[in-house]
């Protein structure tokens, strides 16, 4: 069974990364990724996921906001969201 996942961070290194890591645990696993959380939403609206995988901090709409966003959209109701936090160096 096919498993639809969004990543959303601002900074691409990470974005790609967690797509890389994935996608590495199973070919069932689609990866989307986008750097700007508004695209991301505006894809969302439709498509089918079963997993979304969001920056905690992000210009113009942070994760929090992201998860607020798809939880209203009928067809997402019931996605599990993954908020993802990190430090820079």
């Amino acid at each position: 069974m096919r498993q639809n996942v969004l990543v959303i961070d601002d900074q691409t290194s990470n974005a790609l990364l967690v797509a890389e890591i994935l996608s590495g645990i199973s070919a069932d696993i689609d990866v989307v990724t986008f750097t700007r959380p508004l695209e991301a939403v505006r894809y969302a609206a439709d498509h089918p996921l079963d997993l979304v995988i969001t920056d905690f901090s992000m210009p113009d709409l942070d994760g929090l906001g992201v998860i607020r966003l798809l939880k209203r959209m009928e067809h997402l109701s019931n996605v599990h969201p993954m908020i993802l936090d990190h430090a820079a160096a």
